[in-house]
């Protein structure tokens, strides 16, 4: 039901098929924790689902069938959970594919002598980092690990392809690239991105360690059968930077098999292949199609407020397309002319702010959400030290002042509830477009800014045709709902009247420590 990161490949972050949670049911008292699952490490990847999975193990070759969570941790494990069996804690089966890379390591990030000079933005170790994707026909679950690789112990990533009945690799392959002036170098890019598959093919997307040069932007293209790599697209050839994070958001893709995504900051010259700050549109085979930089891209990039923290939505019915970033602008971009570079004005559908400019940063982070309800399409998004907030959408354009918003100040006073970083990152469940069925949930900082610390994560779910109406919260009963720490970048899933969250291991905890995941329903 879940195979990919925020759902589907136009990355809505909407499961239309939930007829059993409602704005009636959720609430303290009909919701709440069920049960949580202990894992090996840190879980930043969005959990994914699956029904009906034929299960073999040693003792049971013949196999049997199960609803399946799928849960990849930084300690480079994947775990398949039935999360029907609340009797049952194990798990179906677990795979650790590869030793993780513990952190500090001073091939990762920076590394200066004293303490605050060292890499922050992740705890512990590095492993799976972004969410894995799944091919039910296959019967496939692709994911890109981080591990050190002897003889040399040189730090590799390699992407995987593990059978979904017992966790046994089918087949994996070290990634290695190059293109123009540039070649990749493991221990310089961070695997962040969701994975995407389309058709034939999977897609792997790669960043940097907190900025720490030298690094570039690619995008890979791996057979989904052979895992042999097919096509490279570096996002600066001839330069420099221009990473694809998105915040954990994976490139889209629409029905012609085309991807689309957004860069972070780096060398922009579209004349020499560079395309840092941008977004792109590229063909099945990474060839490049159309691109959009805004008009002030040079000045964006240069202080470190790039387009790049946030991904895309491509909106169903339509080919148009939006996102944005650091500058809390959103961007409404046509598919079929993305506008490509003005110096005086962006050539694109529709700009404006999301958040006042007050002096405090407002990021957008991973991507809005869509749902077609029946008051009509809404996007919805939710920036750092800001309100939660829905967009209308005529089919052509937003109307620029929300049409609903949280309001949202505890524990702390602010906007949102928690000053600073990342903001929400959200999921909708409905029942189609009926009445009563929307819901936004939102994997959320408590009460502290968690750019470069672990700290306490709330679960909150609202009433998606007013936002001002919060159903439920995991803090309100906080003995039997809380879930522990913030999972940077994941948001909730929801699948069969239940919703998974996952966790980061508790702040005491050393490498490998055990982190949870969390489901709570009626």
């Amino acid at each position: 039901m879940i195979f990919t990161q925020h759902n589907d490949n136009f990355r809505t972050g909407t499961n239309l098929l939930e007829k059993n949670l409602t704005t009636a049911n959720v609430n303290p008292d009909q919701f709440g924790k069920l049960f949580e699952r202990f894992v090996d490490g840190s879980v930043y990847a969005q959990p994914l689902v699956v029904p009906n999975v034929l299960i073999r193990t040693p003792r049971d070759e013949r196999g049997r069938r199960h609803n399946v969570l799928f849960v990849a941790t930084m300690h480079n494990s994947v775990f398949a959970f039935d999360p029907d069996q609340l009797a049952v804690s194990g798990a179906l089966w677990h795979r650790q594919l590869a030793s993780s890379v513990q952190l500090p390591d001073d091939d990762i990030g920076p590394h200066g002598f004293w303490s605050w000079d060292k890499y922050k933005d992740m705890e512990w170790e590095v492993g799976i980092v972004g969410t894995p994707v799944i091919d039910t026909d296959r019967g496939a679950l692709y994911v890109v690990t981080t591990s050190r690789q002897s003889p040399q112990s040189v730090i590799v990533h390699q992407i995987w392809k593990l059978d979904l009945s017992t966790g046994n690799t089918l087949a994996s392959e070290v990634i290695a690239a190059s293109m123009g002036e540039r070649v990749f170098v493991s221990h310089k890019q961070l695997q962040r991105a969701a994975l995407l598959l389309v058709g034939d093919q999977v897609y792997v997307a790669f960043a940097s360690y907190a900025d720490e040069k030298p690094y570039n932007g690619w995008l890979l293209s791996y057979d989904a059968d052979t895992l042999k790599r097919n096509h490279v697209f570096c996002v600066t050839p001839q330069g420099g930077e221009g990473e694809i994070w998105q915040a954990g958001q994976g490139p889209a893709a629409d029905a012609d098999g085309n991807i689309y995504f957004l860069t972070g900051n780096g060398d922009f010259k579209a004349e020499n292949g560079n395309f840092g700050g941008c977004a792109l549109k590229l063909s099945a085979d990474l060839g490049l199609l159309d691109f959009f930089a805004p008009h002030n891209v040079l000045t964006l990039n240069g202080d470190d407020c790039d387009v790049g923290s946030g991904g895309l939505l491509l909106i169903p019915g339509t080919s148009l397309m939006t996102g944005g970033g650091k500058e809390s602008v959103l961007y409404l971009m046509d598919r079929n002319n993305l506008g490509g570079h003005n110096g005086s004005s962006d050539n694109i559908v529709q700009r404006f702010r999301v958040s006042r400019d007050d002096g405090r940063k407002h990021h957008i982070h991973g991507s809005p959400v869509f749902w077609n309800g029946p008051d009509g399409p809404r996007i919805y998004l939710w920036p750092e030290n800001d309100f939660l907030k829905a967009y209308s959408f005529n089919g052509a354009e937003f109307n620029p002042s929300p049409i609903s918003h949280c309001t949202i100040t505890q524990p702390e006073n602010v906007a949102g509830g928690s000053p600073g970083m990342p903001g929400g990152f959200l999921t909708i469940s409905a029942n189609g477009s009926a009445t009563d069925s929307g819901i936004v949930w939102a994997n959320h900082p408590w009460n502290d800014d968690l750019n470069n610390r672990i700290g306490a994560g709330v679960l909150r779910a609202f009433d998606a045709h007013d936002l001002g109406n919060e159903l439920w919260n995991s803090h309100r009963s906080a003995s039997r709902d809380d879930f522990g720490n913030f999972a940077k970048c994941c948001p909730p899933v929801v699948a069969n009247g239940q919703v998974y969250q996952a966790t980061m291991a508790p702040g005491w905890s050393w490498h490998g420590a055990a982190s949870t995941i969390r489901a709570t329903s009626t």
